[in-house]
């Protein structure tokens, strides 16, 4: 570990957990059906979309992408609806922490560097991770960093910035630990 570590960032959605594929795209999918859209994203084009930061504005992209006129109202309902279903999944304990990140915070814990999930995922969807899954696995992080805490989505460093801030480190005597090409711009 660096000599002056003082805090790590961890991206949430595919760095702490497969949330991605097992759990916020087949949320998507349900949350299609009830709105009766005819859209599946498979495991190609959900990869394809994880290009394009947040939720609704994946359903925007693809829904002009494919030339169908949603409003703004209408993506929130189904981003909404999506979050009720996603919460569900995690509840019913089908996405697992990935091997090695349950170790690796609880020896930075052990170490007093002080540790923040930065995502751009929205504060439900944290929450539901923190109750169904950190808190059993025994894993505690001082804080967040999510989609309703600032105005631009990763890539935009807003997020960071603002993790920086809470912690009161130089940018320094921090890392990263994401998954994405998104969260490393």
């Amino acid at each position: 570990i660096m000599k002056n570590l003082k805090a790590v960032f961890w991206d949430l959605d595919g760095t702490i957990a497969d949330t991605e594929m097992e759990g916020h795209r087949i949320a998507f999918n349900r949350s299609f059906a009830s709105f009766k859209l005819n859209w599946n994203w498979d495991y190609k084009i959900y990869k394809k979309l994880l290009s394009v930061s947040g939720g609704k504005n994946r359903i925007r992209h693809y829904s002009r992408e494919i030339n169908v006129d949603l409003d703004y109202e209408q993506i929130s309902s189904i981003h909404k609806l999506k979050q009720t279903h996603y919460t569900q999944i995690v509840k019913e304990g089908k996405i697992p922490i990935r091997t090695g990140v349950k170790r690796l915070v609880q020896s930075l814990s052990s170490l007093n560097v002080k540790q923040l999930i930065v995502t751009t995922s929205g504060l439900e969807a944290v929450n539901s991770m923190k109750k169904y899954v950190f808190d059993k696995a025994d894993i505690f992080f001082d804080g967040f960093v999510t989609y309703e805490d600032v105005h631009f989505t990763k890539p935009n460093p807003e997020a960071y910035l603002l993790a920086l801030r809470k912690l009161s480190v130089d940018k320094h005597d921090c890392i990263v630990i994401e998954d994405s090409l998104i969260g490393l711009k």
